[in-house]
């Protein structure tokens, strides 16, 4: 081969070596730093053997076997490890493993090696279709796994359309025999060349594609992960407020019951025995603690002191008044009669100090067949006579601990064997009805018409059997309590 042709071929050969030998050795190095990715392994297969493939090409043109014998039959295998490194370089791209026609290419340009190996100038044109059919399948797996190739397949495409148009270049000149005149250069190199770096920029691509989306998962992850920090002080926190406010709730109702206990011990264990009458009593409370009251106690005189009271409001405060009213409830029996004791409780409440300390009060005194009653602020005393009819005995005066003095005074009442006196507060009128409204008084009147006889019944089963009739929602609304005097 003369200077000149040398001089003409060299720089294009040089350059598609110097490209492939560079790409070959930059996807070794990506593969160090990235093994998972066996892409970059099989890529530097495919672009190690272009630069052997072109440079042989090259040698071959330039009379090179009398400086290397043999370099035709290296070339050929050189040629048919480029057309297996393509195929298996194409189908990395589209899955981990290779499929079963890898290898029935493999078996194939190893039958053409072996059967060319007589004639050696027939070796060209079957190793060239064989290599138009690989890109053909790649191209074609490349469309049917085009979103495993993602968005830059193109490129690929782009690139693999090129080298087979150069291929067909190349084989028609091997047909006519120009494929290996030193004058001519083989335009599959150039494809070849166009189908690594297009391949090459597509790995790139994707490789900063990928750590993008690392990145953006990271980023995502780092925010799930505050989140669900966040979510779980936050949980925490609702936790440990939970198990404060049990504690607190259990701490106050321990509180609450400790004063119900209080309160229910207050009231009398026992009811004193009048001899010539009945008496019963009950009580229930709208909270934990209620405000009702109610005592009974006998003098050293032989008369029998009634109570029955009701603090403004509920809980712990009106709680704390009802413990007020029992110990001076303690000293009535000193006191000469109910109004004179409903002015010594008035007179104490408001030496105390206590601010909004309001009691209403009824007290009675039984003496013989007499009673005497004085209230404060308290419901009518309803008096059910032996023949049925209801009496009203009702005061207008204000509750103990009023802002105003007030002045208290006894109404007498003489009871006839049968009569019936009933003490209740205001929450036994005030229940709700089917309708919603109030009873009112004049359905207490009602019930106690319907009150037993002396001798038809007794007067405790009564007063409780009534109460749990007309309470048809525990808790009620407001306290209730009923003590019943009943002459024999």
């Amino acid at each position: 081969m003369n200077g000149s042709a040398e001089s003409v071929l060299a720089v294009p050969f040089a350059v598609v070596v110097a490209v492939a030998a560079t790409l070959a050795l930059l996807h070794l190095l990506l593969l160090a730093f990235d093994r998972e990715d066996r892409r970059n392994l099989h890529f530097a297969m495919l672009a190690a053997a272009f630069a052997l493939v072109a440079f042989l090409d090259y040698r071959e043109r330039i009379d090179a076997e009398i400086l290397l014998p043999g370099i035709g039959s290296i070339q050929r295998w050189a040629v048919s490890s480029l057309i297996l490194a393509a195929a298996r370089f194409a189908f990395s791209l589209l899955a981990d493993r290779a499929p079963r026609r890898f290898w029935v290419y493999t078996v194939s340009i190893v039958a053409i090696l072996l059967l060319t190996i007589p004639r050696p100038d027939l070796f060209g044109v079957p190793a060239g279709l064989l290599g138009l059919l690989v890109t053909a399948d790649a191209l074609i797996a490349g469309l049917v796994g085009w979103r495993r190739l993602r968005g830059e397949a193109w490129i690929v495409a782009v690139g693999a359309a090129m080298f087979a148009f150069t291929g067909l270049l190349q084989l028609g000149l091997d047909l006519f025999g120009l494929g290996g005149r030193p004058d001519v250069f083989s335009p599959y190199l150039w494809g070849g060349l166009a189908l690594l770096v297009a391949s090459s920029i597509y790995l790139a691509r994707t490789y900063a594609t990928t750590r993008r989306e690392l990145e953006l998962r990271l980023v995502e992850v780092q925010e799930l992960s505050s989140q669900a920090l966040a979510q779980e002080q936050a949980a925490r926190e609702e936790e440990v407020k939970r198990r404060l406010l049990e504690a607190e709730n259990e701490r106050r109702g321990s509180e609450l019951e400790a004063a119900r206990s209080l309160q229910l011990d207050l009231l009398p264990h026992a009811l004193p025995d009048i001899p010539g009458y009945d008496l019963a009593a009950t009580m229930m409370t709208a909270t934990e603690v209620g405000g009702d009251y109610y005592d009974a106690a006998v003098g050293d005189d032989g008369a029998v002191w009634l109570a029955v009271g009701d603090a403004v409001g509920h809980g712990a405060r009106a709680g704390s008044l009802v413990s007020v009213l029992k110990g001076l409830f303690a000293g009535v029996v000193l006191q000469s009669s109910p109004a004179a004791a409903l002015q010594h409780f008035d007179a104490a409440l408001r030496g105390m100090k206590l601010q909004r300390a309001h009691l209403a009060l009824t007290v009675a005194r039984l003496v013989g067949g007499s009673l005497e009653v004085a209230s404060a602020g308290m419901p009518p005393t309803l008096v059910r006579r032996a023949s049925g009819a209801v009496e009203e005995l009702a005061f207008s005066t204000l509750p103990l601990g009023a802002p105003l003095p007030q002045s208290y005074t006894d109404r007498r009442l003489e009871l006839a064997p049968g009569d019936l006196v009933a003490l209740l507060t205001d929450g036994l009128a005030e229940l709700p009805g089917a309708d919603g409204s109030p009873l009112g008084y004049e359905f207490v009147s009602e019930a106690l018409r319907g009150a037993p006889a002396p001798g038809d019944g007794s007067l405790e089963s009564w007063v409780q059997e009534l109460v749990n009739l007309l309470v048809t929602m525990p808790p009620p609304p407001d306290d209730v309590t009923l003590l019943a005097l009943r002459s024999r």
